[in-house]
């Protein structure tokens, strides 16, 4: 049985940004606030306790003012590795659902929680996740923490891409809508130059 109470939050901010040229892009200016104080505006109401998975830490990133949770021994491996200390964190706080954010999604629904979990507790699944515009978004999510042993296991085989191994398992989709997409990627300057013309003050 899917717990309906609000989930540990983790944002997935691990990576290492080559189409930003490395800068850390969740940082970089968007209106008045940096990208991600946009999305911590839109999530912190949907979960328990809100994580920024990051493998460094400078003096910008701890002004956040959240808890940082690094990868762990294989950081910089992409959303997996992140996803695998999100699972980890679970399992140490109790928790049974973890749900992850993209770092670089600034317009993330505020139902985004609620309808997730509505699906995954109506099919009974171990995972859902969102997709918009007939795109699925595998790094925006929730997960059971029973999921880890899995992940483990793919990711010690080898594994790094986060589609090959979510195929690996029933899941719930919800599709979402509107304008601007409410998965915008922002990945590069021109992504960037786009999501400021339809942001909002922070």
């Amino acid at each position: 049985m899917i717990h309906r109470e609000k989930p540990l939050g983790v944002i997935l901010a691990g990576g290492q940004s080559r189409r930003m040229g490395g800068q850390d892009k969740f940082l970089l200016p968007l209106g008045t606030a940096p990208m991600i104080g946009h999305i911590i505006e839109r999530v912190r109401p949907q979960v328990r306790r809100l994580y920024l998975n990051v493998n460094r830490s400078v003096p910008e990133i701890r002004a956040l003012g959240l808890p940082l949770l690094k990868d762990g021994e294989g950081s910089g491996q992409g959303p997996l590795a992140g996803l695998e200390a999100a699972l980890r964190l679970a399992w140490r706080e109790g928790d049974h659902v973890v749900a992850t954010f993209a770092c670089d999604v600034p317009f993330l629904p505020k139902n985004y929680i609620r309808r997730l979990l509505e699906e995954m507790h109506r099919r009974q699944t171990r995972l859902a996740l969102p997709s918009s515009g007939d795109r699925l978004h595998p790094v925006c999510g929730l997960w059971h923490r029973d999921l880890l042993t899995d992940l483990q296991a793919y990711r010690a085989a080898g594994g790094r891409k986060m589609l090959d191994w979510v195929a690996r398992h029933d899941f719930s989709r919800v599709v979402f809508s509107g304008t601007p997409d409410p998965f915008l990627n922002v990945n590069t300057r021109t992504d960037l130059d786009q999501a400021a013309r339809w942001i909002k003050p922070c």
